[in-house]
């Protein structure tokens, strides 16, 4: 999954907006919990969480499952940062939301952390604050 996390420090804290391909990239979703520690930070984010419901985007992936409507993107994003030098480096790991409120009768697979390091946008090209 291709995602974007733009990072900026408002009023003396980081504000965290997400996109990936799967979304509409001209409506991002703010990132709520970000921790920043000083030289390293984490967040952590429920995609398809709309109010205090469920919701996915786009369309064309929703299913149901237990009465609610899910797709195969919703589920946590958290990540973890910290400064290498100059260069920010950090993971970003993907735990789908269950497909059902039953147990599972096996555990579910556990995905790899994935590496990941920001790339630099030009403030020409970046979405206005809102």
């Amino acid at each position: 999954m291709a995602v974007q996390l733009k990072i900026e420090r408002r009023d003396g804290k980081l504000v965290a907006m997400y996109t990936d391909v799967n979304r509409d990239d001209t409506q991002p979703i703010p990132v709520p919990d970000i921790y920043d520690f000083g030289g390293e930070f984490y967040f952590t984010l429920l995609l398809g969480l709309k109010g205090e419901s469920l919701q996915s985007r786009p369309r064309s992936f929703r299913r149901k499952i237990g009465g609610n409507t899910h797709s195969p993107q919703d589920g946590w994003v958290v990540g973890k940062a910290m400064m290498d030098g100059s260069t920010l480096k950090g993971t970003l790991d993907f735990y789908p939301y269950p497909e059902t409120t039953e147990p599972p009768p096996k555990p579910a697979p556990e995905l790899p952390s994935r590496d990941w390091q920001p790339k630099r946008v030009d403030k020409e090209k970046m979405m206005p604050a809102q």
